[in-house]
């Protein structure tokens, strides 16, 4: 089992050449934020 396949939104690695970290950034849905990053279809922002 490989570290990050099982993660929730907002987890995950970023992978840099020798570095591996690990991260942890959930956005809640009730944000502006969230309406702008999201990339779920029907969840985001409309233009």
């Amino acid at each position: 089992n490989r570290k990050g396949l099982n993660s929730e939104p907002g987890e995950g690695l970023l992978i840099y050449e020798n570095v591996v970290l690990p991260f942890k950034n959930p956005i809640p849905k009730h944000t502006q934020l969230y309406q702008i990053m999201t990339t779920r279809l029907g969840e985001g922002a409309t233009v």
